[in-house]
């Protein structure tokens, strides 16, 4: 018999026994049984580095708003400077991380979108700081006539 497969072969043939009231499918909780969900491994990534690009944005404002204020004052030019520099070392290390965290969820198949904003705001955040970087040079370099 050529086509013929004996029992021991073929494994649809002889089932393996399964506990009483099994059906072979997943069955979902009781009626009114909250299910947890798992967060995606992307999205809490994206969401991290959304919180770090935000609060590196705050920072710079915030910053902004305190040399402007402590610049009135002539006896605080000096430490005008120092936070000034504090600010933006502080701002290019949370911009930097919320731009890798980014990039990093991005190349994650899901939560696309909040990677994204989180990339852009680190990038424009990056963007600010080398403008301000570079102002602050000119400042020192270029004398004053």
């Amino acid at each position: 018999m050529l086509g013929a497969m004996s029992d021991t072969q073929n494994p649809q043939a002889s089932p393996q026994p399964q506990p009483p009231g099994y059906t072979g499918y997943a069955l979902p909780g009781y009626p009114g049984q909250q299910t947890a969900a798992t967060p995606a491994p992307g999205k809490a990534l994206a969401r991290a580095a959304l919180i770090i690009a935000i609060a590196a944005m705050l920072l710079a404002f915030a910053g902004s708003m305190t040399v402007q204020l402590m610049s009135r004052s002539r006896d605080l030019f000096a430490v005008v400077g120092v936070v000034s520099s504090g600010q933006l070392v502080l701002s290019f290390l949370l911009n930097a991380t919320a731009l890798i965290l980014g990039l990093i969820a991005l190349r994650r198949p899901i939560s696309k979108g909040v990677a994204g904003i989180a990339t852009g705001i680190a990038i424009a955040g990056l963007f600010g700081i080398l403008i301000a970087l570079t102002t602050m040079l000119m400042v020192v370099v270029v004398p004053y006539n």
